[in-house]
């Protein structure tokens, strides 16, 4: 993942025939990902702002297995993004931006910041700090159903002062 500054601009469809486009996958025209420095199996930021005009709702997404599509502005969201109903429409559909970099960066200092404009900030909270192993999940639950599971599974091999979860 060498570029983490690319974007493109794009008009968001939902797909909602996940025979399609799975509901945490996306799929764009390959050479606009290829422009941004982004492949199959690799996450993309999408953004658009909403009718409130100061808010942009951001998501994240996993770029589908080709075929791409051949249209260079469209990009197809699988059916997880529900606040794309209050896309600011600019004529009928949803514009935005399709970014390469996924993080937001100076939040962790601004919690409140962060949680005004819909990020999440993770912190790990034990009561030992461990400097050799920490085990995290960072796609657990829906998106990458188990990785949650494998971690906690990882951590229980070790004593509690060994490793924090």
């Amino acid at each position: 993942m060498g570029n983490t500054q690319g974007s493109f601009n794009a008009r968001f469809e939902v797909e909602l025939d996940e025979n399609h486009v799975n509901r945490e996958e996306c799929n764009a025209n390959e050479n606009q990902l290829n422009s941004i420095v982004r492949h199959s199996g690799e996450q993309v930021r999408i953004e658009f702002h909403t009718e409130n005009e100061n808010a942009i709702l951001g998501a994240i997404f996993t770029v589908s297995e080709p075929p791409f599509l051949s249209d260079v502005d469209r990009v197809i969201l699988g059916n997880r993004i529900k606040n794309l109903d209050n896309c600011k429409l600019s004529g009928d559909a949803c514009k935005g931006e399709v970014k390469a970099q996924i993080m937001i960066e100076g939040l962790d200092e601004h919690e409140d910041q962060a949680k005004d404009i819909g990020e999440l900030i993770e912190k790990l909270n034990h009561d030992v700090q461990n400097h050799k192993l920490v085990v995290i999940a960072p796609h657990g639950g829906n998106i990458e159903p188990g990785t949650d599971v494998e971690a906690e599974y990882v951590a229980n091999h070790f004593s509690c002062d060994r490793v924090s979860l």
